[in-house]
């Protein structure tokens, strides 16, 4: 991850008629010559009475290779990259991971949530980012599943506003039996 540039501001503003202040440009492979890179842009919190659009969801790039089979045809094989932002109204919020299918560990048993580590903007604005790759093997699987942000108390923001648009798909009783709640604060416990 590398500082974005005032071009890479520019562009995100353009796409998505959002003003941003930060910019970060993830980039893969060899910096000299990267296989591929991706910007992920947020503006600072709008302040008390502001209409300007706050941006903080997170990216996510899925990155297609080839890998032979059996027969030695090649097919693609996807990756997906998730990185983005912990919300500044959430300082102590750590980062979880939720898939409906369950979660292979290499340090423990399958689990349906896992926590990702969060490291310092290296731009210098304060922000707190978050970079994670689910490889092939981690299924898509279906709403809701993704990124949330979970307090120490418990309570969860998701990163992709599927529960503020539809709470009961975060908080009604499951069709698989998870709850929801119980899997986000279990990846955080010590």
């Amino acid at each position: 991850m590398v500082p974005g540039s005032t071009s890479d501001l520019a562009e995100v503003t353009a796409e998505t008629g959002a003003l941003v202040d930060h910019a970060l440009r993830v980039v893969v492979g060899d910096p000299q010559s990267p296989s591929a890179s991706f910007v992920i842009a947020w503006a600072e919190d709008a302040q008390p009475g502001s209409t300007a659009p706050h941006v903080h969801d997170p990216s996510q790039v899925t990155l297609y290779s080839s890998v032979a089979d059996s027969t030695g045809s090649e097919f693609p094989r996807a990756s997906r990259l998730l990185a983005g932002v912990v919300p500044s109204s959430m300082p102590d919020a750590r980062v979880v991971f939720f898939s409906a299918e369950p979660l292979t560990r290499l340090d423990g048993p399958a689990s349906h949530a896992v926590e990702i580590p969060t490291f310092a903007d290296p731009g210098g604005s304060g922000a707190r980012v978050y970079l994670a790759v689910a490889t092939p093997d981690v299924p898509a699987g279906v709403r809701p599943r993704g990124i949330f942000f979970v307090n120490p108390d418990g309570t969860f923001v998701d990163a992709e506003g599927t529960c503020a648009d539809n709470p009961k798909a975060c908080s009604a009783e499951r069709a698989d039996g998870l709850d929801l709640k119980a899997e986000l604060t279990r990846a955080i416990q010590p």
